[in-house]
């Protein structure tokens, strides 16, 4: 909505003065006060309706002149005057003429977008159902003057003027069929086939990612018709053995810093320098030594218990080499520790003498003696004096190594999208000059060129500043903070280290943070896949989750504390937990020296909003040719470079692989097939046949994999051979390399080499792939039952997905669980027994997503219930069924069912679980359901008994099943008990207790709930000045979580004491409380009963002039929703009020 006045915007009233002016204007006429209370505020009570129409009154006058204004608004009647200067864009719109193409394109320019964008239209009230309507005419109104113009256009055989209109169509409707449609048609009949086929690639990537959803059957059929489907056959592989890893301790003696750019005089002298002394004392310490080819003298330690051993002796070596060392020379000692290969002729090779070269090449300055991380937490603890005597001189330095990104872009690669790359640069450099972090979002099509653009744009700053990359993936989509988890062993060099090696280095790095509760490090071990403990089941608490996150996030800026940079790429495959630890990372921002840049296929609905979304478009043919030509080895005439651009479609990944295939498409004219698009991929996957076992291995594996990977899966190849042909499927543009994997450079990539495989070959290598890794903890159940699904075996793809389930359920991460569960019954449809731990996990993540009484989550019950009596299964999960069950029935605010049914979960037999857990279970439900009836001795005797019987040593399966943590629930109830019966020292002191069993980080929703209850005791202790100090500590804290229920009744609370202490005027709080009393009654009867209270409490001290009616209608919504243990206290206010004078 805009409101413009004498060529000049005005600022928009709040939420009801905009629905009172859209209404009023869309009504000519007079209308009467109470028909607009009743459209605009049907959802409150008249009283409410009429003073939130007299506000929205009051500021609609107000916001628009005096003089001349065409709101009129005296008396008991409204109108808004019409006039010959005035204009209301939405009638005008509606009113085009579709025959007239002038009109057409007139209403086109008007429209903004959807009607009343910010209105909800499903809540059912009259309002809603009216702008729903509107909405509804004015979108189907936009597709009809679409549809027109590019009709008009096509009859009159402009087909230029047409294909226009039909791509500005799906521009303004990017999720529809029909525009895409048409242009898809449109460029089928202009000949221009693989543009049409890309068109709909786009368009089906865009809504599987956004809505979940595929193209309808209509346009699936058309791109049946226009694409060429093609297989080959490839003959079967046969498995191959890879030799085995051994962990060596290795120092290393550089010629000094910038010994890569070392003359091979200055080699040949430095290997003279220390070549015998490096082989004496090899001698002393039981180690080899050997001369690499780049000049580095290297001692190896290898042995049975390397461990323990081999990092001391490699320091005691680099202090005797340091005495033994010239004066003047600058020699640069190295020591790190991990798991290496050996190759044909007995060498050692691997990632760790890579790494130790990647850190000799960032130096600190003034670094002469560099210990890695792994061999560090190795030594001995206390490290014998020796050691740091000799680290400590004034001319060494220890130097923990810490991880650096070793990717860099290709420096001479052109650059794509000029204007963006400019902006981007610049925003890069105002922020690591100081300037507030910021986040910006990169959103494009596939093969658009938005890694291609993020890698230009990074280049100006390797080297200079962290860098940070997180690489999202759709084989991981449904496991919960994968990309954190990995980016994190990257950062840390977990990879390739022993798990108790690991743990080490790990447990340090947290230790520096002060975080040693030991339920977290379990979770760290869990989450990075080095835990020691492979069947280690226990549930994680759920908000430990919260915790983790935040320790990982302080984990970061201890890595990288100054200013830096952080990527995201294909955020659109991001699981959810991911996509929600990234929101609290974007709001942390600008308080951070922090950049952060994202790409993804399209924006993510309700993300936070980023702070610059830049969109990329296929290349106009002149810049497009440009770009060609700079890709191209050779010249090439002009009528070619205009065909190659043509084909394809200005998308710079096709141009790139164009480039690399020239010679073979100046053979073959692309415009002869109906898929050119997919031709330009495929011709390039063709041309490697010499590398075709390492590209069949790298299809299967996905993203992500090393040559030992290679080695496994493929037939007959060595280590070596895998290396090279790696080298040469990056050199011809199809792999690329990031640390020590390797990844496709694109999805489409990928793609092109699974439809190059034949299927019966793909489904053996994915089966053998599958089998690998399942004899392999350190990876995740969700990919390794994908392969097997993918190798045809859906029992074992079943039970991974099963266990895949569990683990993002104790993780808390619901929507991959459900995924996942609903993935493991699907496969294990005829498996009934193994059904049942999968049905369990789904119940679980769907009750915790939407609520104990939806009707999926009842259908998950039953069917629970009846597998488990088929089965004889009565473990913790009938447990949380029966809790659920109970909350189910104790919602609906019947005493006698609830009490049915809290009964049930004592009565029912179970196997596998403590009698003292059943019990301090029921009891607490049969506690709280005697605490609603207002029978508070009966409730005191059961919430007494639950805490009783509380053990803690079942506490976290307690909360896995039931979703609660009863103890401090129950606390706080016999506080409120006490509170309610007078006790008011005792009441408190029961809260304090309570308070103490919880805090924000550890047990977020019921530190809520106990705050929030300790907060309201206010009304009865008369102490507002705390409850409003309360007020101020849960606000700021639920800031962070955004718990909009705990949000509008703590607000409320918060307006009471303000009143109280003088802050704020009665008349506001009452009209505040109001306010939030119907969004908390919607999903917390109770908590709507205590607020009354409150708006009790506010009207009868400021002696409100309807404050019986405001007691009336407290004390009936009491009664009807059967709180009846706050009837006395509001029962109390009432006679009070009325005992004053009028």
């Amino acid at each position: 909505m805009e409101l413009r006045w004498q060529a000049r915007s005005l600022p928009l009233p709040h939420r009801t003065a905009r629905r009172l002016l859209a209404y009023l204007c869309l009504h000519p006429g007079r209308i009467h006060r109470a028909e607009l209370a009743t459209q605009l505020c049907s959802t409150e009570s008249d009283t409410q309706a009429r003073n939130q129409l007299r506000q929205a009154i009051f500021q609609l006058a107000r916001t628009l002149p005096a003089k001349n204004s065409p709101f009129l608004h005296k008396g008991d009647w409204l109108e808004w005057r019409q006039g010959e200067r005035q204009e209301i864009d939405l009638p005008q719109f509606l009113a085009a003429d579709l025959q007239d193409i002038e009109s057409c394109s007139r209403a086109i320019a008007l429209y903004r977008g959807e009607f009343l964008a910010n209105e909800g239209v499903n809540d059912g009230s009259p309002f809603a159902i009216w702008a729903g309507k509107l909405r509804g005419l004015a979108e189907h109104r936009l597709q009809q003057l679409y549809q027109a113009l590019v009709d008009h256009h096509l009859a009159a055989s402009n087909s230029e003027v047409a294909l226009n209109w039909a791509t500005r169509w799906t521009q303004e409707c990017p999720l529809l069929d029909l525009p895409h449609l048409r242009l898809m048609q449109i460029l089928a009949d202009a000949d221009q086939t693989q543009q049409a086929l890309y068109v709909f690639e786009q368009f089906r990537n865009a809504k599987a990612t956004m809505r979940g959803e595929k193209p309808n059957a209509t346009l699936n059929s058309l791109y049946g018709e226009l694409q060429a489907l093609r297989t080959t056959s490839i003959d079967p592989k046969i498995d191959a053995d890879i030799p085995g890893s051994v962990a060596i301790t290795v120092l290393a003696i550089f010629p000094g810093p910038g010994w890569e750019r070392a003359s091979d005089e200055e080699i040949q002298a430095h290997i003279q320098k220390y070549h015998a002394v490096a082989h004496q004392i090899a001698g002393q310490v039981s180690a080899r030594d050997r001369v690499t080819g780049d000049g580095v003298l290297e001692l190896i330690f290898d042995g049975e218990n390397v461990a323990a051993e081999g990092p001391l002796a490699a320091v005691r070596a680099m202090a005797a080499l340091h005495e033994a060392r010239p004066e003047e020379d600058d020699a640069v000692f190295l020591i790190d520790y991990g798991r290496i290969l050996h190759n044909n002729t007995g060498e050692p090779v691997g990632h760790l003498f890579r790494s130790l070269r990647q850190s000799a090449r960032n130096l600190p300055a003034g670094a002469r003696m560099i210990l890695g991380q792994a061999a560090y937490v190795l030594l001995p603890n206390p490290c014998p004096p020796f050691v740091f005597q000799t680290l400590d001189q004034d001319s060494t330095a220890l130097y923990l190594c810490t991880c650096t990104e070793d990717t860099s872009p290709d420096l001479n690669a052109p650059i794509a999208h000029g204007k963006i790359h400019q902006e981007l640069v610049r925003r890069i450099r105002a922020v690591l000059d100081g300037h507030p972090g910021e986040c910006l979002w990169v959103v494009g099509p596939p093969g658009i060129g938005k890694t291609w653009l993020f890698q230009q744009v990074l280049q100006p700053f390797w080297g200079q500043v962290p860098i940070i990359r997180y690489q999202t993936s759709a084989a991981h989509r449904n496991q919960p903070l994968y990309p954190m988890a990995q980016t994190l062993r990257r950062l840390l060099r977990l990879d390739g280290l022993e798990k108790s090696v690991a743990q080490r280095v790990l447990r340090q790095h947290l230790q520096t943070l002060g975080e040693q509760d030991p339920l977290l490090l379990r979770i760290w071990f869990h989450w990075l896949e080095v835990s020691t403990e492979p069947d280690d089941t226990q549930p994680i608490l759920q908000e430990f989750r919260h915790l983790l996150e935040e320790s990982a996030l302080q984990l970061l800026a201890q890595i990288s504390p100054g200013p830096h940079i952080v990527v995201v790429e294909d955020l659109h495959w991001a699981d959810a937990s991911s996509i929600a630890l990234a929101e609290r990372y974007i709001q942390r921002l600008p308080h951070l020296p922090v950049l952060m840049l994202i790409n993804s296929r399209g924006p993510l609905p309700g993300f936070a909003d980023p702070t610059a979304t830049f969109p990329l478009h296929p290349l106009p043919d002149q810049e497009g040719i440009r770009l060609l030509q700079k890709l191209l080895p050779v010249v090439i005439p002009t009528d070619q470079l205009q065909a190659f651009y043509r084909a394809s479609t200005g998308i710079p990944l096709y141009l790139d692989s164009i480039a690399r295939n020239h010679d073979h498409f100046l053979r073959e004219d692309l415009q002869t097939h109906s898929g050119a698009l997919e031709v330009i991929l495929q011709a390039q996957i063709e041309r490697n046949r010499d590398c075709l076992d390492t590209l069949e291995a790298a299809t299967i594996i996905g993203n992500g994999l090393t040559s030992s990977d290679v080695v496994q899966l493929s037939e007959q190849i060595s280590e070596q051979q895998a290396e090279r042909q790696l080298e040469q499927l990056r050199s011809r543009g199809i792999l690329e390399k990031a640390g020590e994997t390797w990844s496709f450079r694109h999805d489409l990539l990928h793609s092109a080499s699974r439809r190059r495989m034949h299927p019966g070959q793909m489904q053996r290598m994915h089966l053998r792939w599958a089998q690998h890794l399942s004899h392999q903890a350190a990876h995740s159940p969700a990919l390794i039952a994908q392969h097997f699904l993918d190798g045809g075996d859906a029992l074992s793809a079943g039970r991974f997905f099963a266990r895949a389930s569990r683990t993002a359920l104790e993780l808390a991460a619901y929507r991959e669980a459900l995924a996942n569960s609903e993935k493991a019954l699907t496969c294990l449809e005829n498996a009934t027994a193994e059904r049942y731990a999968p049905l369990c996990d789904h119940y679980l993540a769907t009750r915790a997503l939407y609520g104990y009484s939806s009707e999926r989550v009842l259908s998950d019950a039953s069917a629970l219930e009846k597998l488990g009596e088929t089965l004889g299964r009565r473990g913790w999960p009938l447990l949380g069924l029966r809790y659920g069950q109970w909350t189910t029935v104790s919602s609906q605010y019947s005493s006698r069912e609830a009490m049915l049914a809290a009964s049930r979960i004592i009565d029912t037999p179970y196997d596998e679980v403590p009698p003292e857990a059943v019990i301090a279970i029921g009891h607490y439900a049969l506690g709280w359901t005697e605490f609603y009836r207002n029978h508070l001795s009966a409730a005191q005797s059961y919430l007494r008994s639950c805490l009783d019987h509380w053990r803690e040593a079942w506490v976290a399966q307690m909360q896995l099943v039931t979703g609660v943590r009863p103890q401090a629930a129950a606390l706080g109830y016999l506080g409120l008990i006490d509170i309610l019966q007078n006790d008011i020292p005792s009441g408190l002191a029961r809260f304090d207790r309570a308070e103490s069993l919880v805090s924000p980080d550890r047990n977020l929703y019921m530190w809520l709930f106990i705050k929030v209850m300790r907060a309201t005791m206010g009304i009865w202790t008369d102490d507002s000045a705390d409850t409003l100090r309360r007020c101020e500590i849960i606000l700021r804290v639920n800031a962070a979580h955004r718990l909009q229920p705990w949000q509008d009744f703590i607000c409320a609370v918060e307006a009471w004491a303000e009143a109280r202490q003088g802050r704020r005027s009665a008349e506001a709080s009452l009209c505040r409380i109001r306010q939030h009393i119907r969004a908390v009654e919607r999903s917390w009867r109770f908590g709507a009963s205590i607020l009354y209270l409150f708006l009790t409490d506010i009207a009868v001290r400021s002696k409100h002039p309807q404050v019986a009616a405001i007691s009336y209608h407290a004390e009936r919504h009491t009664r009807r929703h059967g709180a009846l243990s706050l009837l006395p206290r509001l029962q109390q206010l009432s006679q009070t009020g009325k005992r004053r004078p009028s």
